[in-house]
C-alpha cells in the first residue's frame, strides 16, 4: 500500500462542490479534469508561478493545457511556450492539440529546425521546444526578442533542467522566467540526485520568496521547511489521491559473480557486470523475461554496447522484442508504439528512455540502473486506475554492484520520499534485503529462476 495517502481535505471538499471549480473541469475539448485536478488548475492561476509535482501518469499535460485553455479564455491572442524533453515531441504535441484546440508547433533545437519554427511562431498557439534550443543563440535571441508575445511558460520534465542549462544560458532562462506573469515547471521527481535540485528549481521559478536556494535546499535537509508550507507554490499529488493506491512491488533478481566481476571497481562496473562477457547477467535477464511469459514488461538498458551484448542472448531465446532509444526515428518509435499498445503483437520493449512513453504493461526490469526510477515505471503506469505493477532489480551479488544500488538508488529515493512525500516502497522495502547481502555476502548463493 501507498505509504502516503492522499485524501481530500475540508477545504478541497467544499472547492469541489463550487460552480467555478466544475466549470475548470470541462475546460478542455476532450476529456474532464479530475476534481483535484481543478482545485490545482486554481492554485496554480492564482500563485502565476508554481512547481506541480504530480507522479507519473497522473496528467501533468491535462495541467498544462487545462492553464493554457483558462488563460486563452481569458486574452483569446494568447500565446504559450513549453520546453519538452526531444522524446515529448512524438506524442505531447498531439495531447495538446486534442485537449486544446490550439494550434502546436515544434522544434528540436536543429539548426534547419529552428529556422524553420522562427519564420512560422507567431502563427502557432503554442511553441513546444526541446531543451536543446536553450543552447542555441538563434533561439534564445528570439525567444528574448518575443518573450512579450507569449503569456505563459510551461517547462516539463523539469527535473532535467540543470542537464541542459550553462551558467550564460541559464541567466538568460533565469531573467525570462522572471519577466513571465504565468510560469509554471512540471515534473514528477523534482529530486533524482539530491535536494538542491528541487531547490535550485526553486529559485528559477519564484526568485522573490526563494532567492536563496542553498538556505531552501538546508532548511528542507533539515525538516525546518516542508513543501506542504507553500501549497500552492509546491502543487503535489501522490497517485493515491486519485485511486491509485497499490505502490509497485520491487523485486531483486540476485545474481552469482564470475570471478572477474567480484573485484570491479566503480569505473568499470557496468561494463563488467552487465556488458560484454557478462554471460550469467544476460542469461538471467533472459530467463527473467521467460518466467514472465504471457504478460508484457519494459526492460530498462542505457547504453548501446550493453544493448548489444544482452540482445543476441534474448534472439537465441526465442523472445520477440522491440528498441526505443534516444536514437530511434519518430516514424519506427510511432510503428513501435501502435505494435505494442494498440496491436498487441509485441509484449517486450527495451528501452533507454525514461520520459513521454505511454507503454501500459505488467512489469519492469531495470537491467542497468538509473536516477530516474520513478520515471520509467511510470512509463507502465498511466491514468488513476490501480494495478498490480511488479519492479524488477538485476544486481549482481557479491560486487560493488550492491554497494553502488544501495548508495546511489536506494538512499535518492530515501531522500525523495522524505522531502516530497512520495511513495518510493518499491525500493524502499529492499532495505533489510540490501543491508543483509551488503553485511553478510558469503551466505547467499544463486540458483537460477
Amino acid at each position: 500500500m501507498s505509504r502516503f495517502k492522499t485524501n481530500y481535505t475540508d477545504l478541497e471538499r467544499k472547492l469541489c462542490g463550487m460552480e467555478s471549480c466544475k466549470a475548470v473541469s470541462k475546460v478542455l475539448e476532450q476529456d474532464n479534469l479530475h476534481d483535484l485536478q481543478s482545485i490545482d488548475v486554481l492554485k496554480m492561476l492564482a500563485h502565476k508561478h508554481a512547481i506541480a509535482i504530480y507522479d507519473t501518469g497522473l496528467g501533468k499535460t491535462f495541467l498544462a493545457s487545462a492553464i493554457m485553455k483558462m488563460l486563452h479564455n481569458k486574452e483569446h491572442k494568447s500565446r504559450f511556450i513549453m520546453f519538452v524533453t526531444k522524446n515529448q515531441l512524438l506524442q505531447t504535441p498531439h495531447k495538446i492539440k486534442r485537449l486544446t484546440n490550439f494550434d502546436v508547433i515544434g522544434t528540436d533545437g536543429t539548426k534547419d529546425s529552428i529556422q524553420n519554427f522562427i519564420g512560422k511562431a507567431m502563427d502557432y498557439d503554442v511553441t513546444l521546444a526541446t531543451y536543446s534550443c536553450l543552447a542555441s543563440q538563434t533561439f534564445m535571441d528570439f525567444f528574448f526578442e518575443h518573450r512579450n508575445d507569449y503569456n505563459c511558460i510551461i517547462v516539463d520534465e523539469a527535473h532535467k533542467l540543470n542537464n541542459f542549462v550553462t551558467a550564460d544560458v541559464g541567466a538568460k532562462l533565469y531573467e525570462i522566467i522572471k519577466k513571465f506573469e504565468y510560469a509554471y515547471a512540471l515534473t514528477a521527481t523534482p529530486i533524482t540526485t539530491d535536494i538542491e535540485q528541487l531547490a535550485r528549481l526553486a529559485s528559477i521559478f519564484d526568485s522573490e520568496t526563494y532567492h536563496d536556494y542553498h538556505a531552501l535546499q538546508m532548511s528542507f535537509q533539515y525538516n525546518y521547511y516542508k513543501i506542504s508550507d507553500d501549497p500552492c507554490f509546491f502543487v503535489s499529488r501522490n497517485a493515491a489521491a486519485f485511486g491509485r493506491v497499490t505502490a509497485p512491488k520491487g523485486i531483486i533478481v540476485w545474481i552469482d559473480p564470475m570471478p572477474y566481476q567480484i573485484e570491479a571497481e566503480y569505473s568499470e562496473l557496468s561494463d563488467l557486470c552487465k556488458g560484454e562477457g557478462a554471460t550469467e547477467q544476460a542469461e538471467a535477464l533472459t530467463q527473467l523475461i521467460q518466467f514472465n511469459q504471457g504478460k508484457r514488461g519494459l526492460v530498462y538498458i542505457n547504453r548501446h554496447k550493453v544493448r548489444e551484448w544482452v540482445l543476441p542472448f534474448l534472439d537465441k531465446a526465442g523472445i520477440d522484442y522491440r528498441c526505443i532509444n534516444g536514437r530511434t526515428p519518430n516514424d519506427e518509435r510511432e510503428k513501435i508504439l501502435k505494435e505494442f499498445n494498440e496491436d498487441k503483437s509485441v509484449d517486450i520493449i527495451i528501452t533507454s528512455v525514461t520520459e513521454a512513453l505511454d507503454l501500459d504493461c505488467d512489469y519492469v526490469i531495470f537491467y542497468e540502473f538509473t536516477s530516474n526510477i520513478k520515471q520509467m515505471i511510470g512509463r507502465a503506469q498511466r491514468g488513476f486506475t490501480d494495478k498490480n505493477l511488479f519492479v524488477f532489480y538485476m544486481i549482481t551479488d557479491k560486487t560493488k554492484e550492491v554497494d553502488y544500488f544501495y548508495n546511489n538508488i536506494y538512499k535518492h529515493c530515501e531522500v525523495a520520499s522524505y522531502v516530497l512525500r512520495k511513495d518510493y516502497s518499491e525500493v524502499l522495502d529492499l532495505e533489510d534485503e540490501l543491508l543483509e547481502h551488503l553485511t553478510h555476502p558469503e551466505q547467499y548463493v544463486y540458483w537460477g529462476w
